[in-house]
């Protein structure tokens, strides 16, 4: 019998930390439960952002941007413009002029990264997205995911 997912779980906004600067902090804890990722996209004021994502306990996501304003993260290819305004909400695309690296997934180099996926992400037991910044905070955080109704 194939998954049942619920609506899927959307938000965008700014991440304020008083942590200590480049600190990662959970933004997205999912244990106990299938689900599937769709998108999770950051872009820092100040000056640099850094994602971790663990899938079912497995790094598959470690990257910091190039700088301020640069878009990192893990999202759908269909999200991509070759020129034009930058949105930066779930199910909008980005301008290729906001993202220094394009590369597949998983991705772990600790290096700039937007990685382009085809297919959300499958996840059978734990998600866990952290993030961190080098300034003081870290602006358009967007994320989409679903859990199976199982």
């Amino acid at each position: 019998m194939a998954r049942q997912f619920i609506r899927p779980l959307s938000n965008s906004g700014t991440f304020t930390s008083s942590a200590t600067p480049n600190a990662f902090l959970p933004l997205i804890s999912v244990t106990g439960k299938q689900g599937c990722l769709h998108s999770i996209t950051a872009i820092s004021a100040t000056p640099n952002v850094k994602m971790r994502v663990t899938v079912d306990g497995v790094l598959t996501y470690d990257s910091i941007s190039a700088g301020a304003s640069q878009v990192i993260g893990i999202t759908r290819i269909q999200y991509i413009l070759n020129s034009g305004v930058a949105h930066r909400t779930p199910n909008t695309p980005f301008a290729s002029s906001n993202y220094t690296v394009q590369t597949g997934y998983p991705f772990t180099a600790g290096t700039p990264s937007l990685a382009f996926i085809v297919l959300p992400i499958p996840f059978n037991n734990s998600l866990l997205i952290e993030i961190a910044h080098t300034g003081t905070s870290i602006n358009n955080i967007n994320y989409e995911y679903q859990l199976s109704t199982e």
